[in-house]
């Protein structure tokens, strides 16, 4: 009766989020003789050797122009990739089909990975690690890190970090090169209807604004470029050891 009372206890502190998806478009494969099409909050065609956003996927297209040159050629190739929140995988096949060593997609939507098992085993690809958890119970690291869309989330929603200073400091020591992070801004529609900033309040020190991220990235990192914009509440980062 204590141990179930503590467990309430705990609960009711610190109530996180485990369905993250739950007002996207429902994901679902098609596979056909020659390609994989996805649909869901990511949306992709993809073949043995090649993939590509559907065409209806803005922000996928948007981040696939801005991110394509860095997950080609020498940049990638050989290096350990680490997909945090990989949805249902796009950036982690892109990385394997780019000749990456492996990679390791981490989420806590179960339906999206059952679509990268599925790819997984439809392509025979044995470089990559497919995780169902917290980005916080992760402990490994990769050359190169990916965080998009995130952020927001993990901040005191589908983990309670707490601080833009634990955040970053939690995806630094993930990082042993090259950081690709998201900065979602406060007045983003997506937060201001699912306020993932006020699951945990009492949890938060109220850091998570822009000159706290760019304060903490430049702070944790050697250097930091903006790459570009993916909405106008939305920007890409290159955040370097």
């Amino acid at each position: 009766m204590i141990i179930k009372k503590l467990i309430n206890l705990f609960i009711n502190k610190n109530k996180l989020c485990y369905t993250p998806n739950q007002h996207a478009p429902k994901p679902s494969i098609k596979i056909s003789a020659n390609e994989i099409y996805v649909n869901g909050y990511q949306e992709y065609i993809i073949t043995n050797n090649s993939i590509k956003p559907s065409s209806s996927s803005y922000d996928l297209t948007k981040k696939t122009d801005l991110l394509s040159k860095y997950y080609k050629g020498e940049f990638i190739k050989g290096k350990t990739f680490l997909d945090l929140g990989s949805a249902s995988g796009y950036f982690t096949f892109m990385a394997i089909l780019n000749d990456c060593k492996n990679a390791t997609a981490i989420d806590i939507d179960k339906e999206h990975l059952k679509i990268m098992e599925t790819i997984k085993k439809e392509y025979n690809i044995n470089n990559i690690n497919i995780i169902s958890e917290n980005i916080d119970n992760y402990d490994g690291s990769a050359d190169i890190v990916n965080a998009l869309s995130i952020i927001h989330w993990i901040f005191s929603c589908t983990s309670i970090l707490g601080s833009m200073n634990n955040m970053i400091s939690l995806l630094r020591n993930m990082t042993k090169e090259v950081l690709f992070i998201e900065w979602i801004d406060t007045s983003d529609e997506a937060i201001k209807y699912f306020k993932h900033l006020d699951y945990n309040k009492k949890n938060t020190d109220q850091s998570y604004n822009y000159e706290n991220f760019i304060f903490e990235l430049n702070k944790q990192f050697s250097s930091v470029e903006m790459i570009g914009e993916t909405r106008n509440t939305r920007k890409l980062f290159k955040a370097n050891t």
